[in-house]
């Protein structure tokens, strides 16, 4: 057997979720809106009580920041989003759904939902958490690759937590400029058990 090739595996399945979703009545209905609106108008509608800002969108996404402006601006046009300035920062703007957007949320929602089912269906509970487990691992591992050590080494300190539960943050202090190497070394230790 050759080498199996996840990025191609994981590419597929995003094409066939995408298409999936793309296909149904309530997505055709909705015209002139691509996917990422969708997901960005569902991560809002599901953190409407939070403050959100385009850099969020950035992390959540994992997209850039030129990226997150276009898509911004042109779902601003379509009036599905607003911005809204907050009142201890002039400077930064908060993203909030139209009435237009909850509308198109609420109806592809269940759609959504019922394709993730049919992805999963006939998983475990446990293969379901050894999988979340893994896809989270080669996405910590991506951006550790492409240059975003920080978020490398906080992700992995979310990830190291479950291992040892809670003890890295009272162990270590985040402001210590020497808490990747701090790190490196858990993680080592980590790998190793």
């Amino acid at each position: 057997m050759g080498r199996i090739r996840i990025g191609k595996e994981i590419r597929a399945i995003s094409n066939l979720f995408r298409r999936r979703i793309n296909e149904s009545q309530d997505m055709q209905a909705i015209n002139k809106m691509t996917g990422t609106n969708g997901w960005i108008i569902g991560y809002l509608a599901r953190n409407q009580k939070e403050e959100i800002f385009q850099r969020d969108l950035e992390k959540e996404l994992t997209i850039t920041r030129s990226t997150a402006s276009k898509v911004v601006s042109l779902m601003e046009k379509k009036g599905l989003i607003i911005r809204k300035p907050v009142e201890y920062d002039a400077r930064l703007k908060r993203l909030v759904l139209t009435d237009k957007a909850l509308a198109l949320h609420v109806a592809i929602s269940s759609y959504i939902d019922q394709t993730e089912d049919r992805i999963i269906k006939d998983f475990s509970p446990a293969e379901l958490e050894l999988l979340q487990s893994f896809l989270h691992r080669m996405k910590v591992n991506l951006e550790y690759a492409n240059g975003q050590k920080k978020e490398f080494f906080e992700n992995r300190i979310l990830y190291t937590t479950k291992i040892i539960p809670k003890a890295i943050p009272e162990i270590i202090d985040l402001s210590n400029p020497e808490y990747e190497k701090i790190l490196i070394h858990i993680y080592s230790y980590v790998a190793e058990c």
